[in-house]
């Protein structure tokens, strides 16, 4: 038995794990961060959200209303169980309640902003009469602002969309780590690496059940 050998082997693992840790703390770091609003939400509807919105962002839910957190001009806002209510008090420019008081300060700050509709909210609009054109009007004027309402049920559709447009070729990972949460953000059948990159464990095995190929390049 080389212990010298053995020794030096200990030593190149514990190094690896290390980097892997660094690599992956470096990049949870680099995620934009999302402040969620989750008022009126189940806990089961909040876990969710969380889930689905985590492989994009640093996840922050938001309490209590506070003043500071819209100071980080690289975060976006997301609120959840949206009625009528905030929609029309949005689209006034009414600040009277926690919610419209933190939206208008969001529209404000020119933060990318996400409203999830209620599921009782999400039906007023399939079908027409005078007021819900009007309701219909006020949600309108909200998505002029830059404001996407959408539901739960669209809402990954849509995070993919707008992952899709900040890297166009996400077949190409630049990553130095491939986490088991890079396998599951995907949305493709396909993943090309560097030779250079770390695959972790996880990673191979969720590829592997999604039916994910990762190829590692040789240049």
């Amino acid at each position: 038995m080389n212990r010298s050998a053995d020794r030096e082997l200990i030593t190149k693992i514990v190094e690896e794990v290390l980097q892997r840790l660094q690599t992956e703390d470096l990049m949870e770091k680099q995620k934009p961060l999302l402040y969620i609003f989750a008022s009126g939400a189940e806990p089961s509807a909040l876990q969710q959200v969380t889930l689905t919105c985590r492989p994009y962002f640093e996840i922050c839910v938001v309490k209590n209303e506070q003043s500071d957190i819209f100071q980080d001009s690289t975060a976006q806002v997301l609120f959840m169980n949206v009625d009528q209510d905030l929609i029309v008090r949005g689209a006034l420019g009414l600040t009277d309640t926690p919610q419209s008081l933190a939206l208008a300060k969001a529209l404000h700050g020119n933060l990318p902003i996400t409203m999830l509709l209620s599921k009782v909210e999400n039906e007023v609009y399939s079908t027409k009469t005078a007021y819900k054109e009007y309701l219909l009007n006020q949600k309108i004027r909200l998505e002029t602002f830059g404001v996407r309402i959408t539901s739960l049920k669209d809402l990954k559709g849509e995070l993919d969309i707008d992952a899709k447009e900040r890297n166009p070729d996400k077949s190409l990972l630049q990553n130095k780590l491939l986490t088991e949460n890079d396998i599951n953000a995907a949305n493709r059948k396909e993943l090309r690496i560097n030779k250079e990159t770390i695959v972790t464990p996880l990673a191979w095995d969720a590829a592997r059940k999604q039916g994910i190929r990762i190829m590692i390049l040789d240049e």
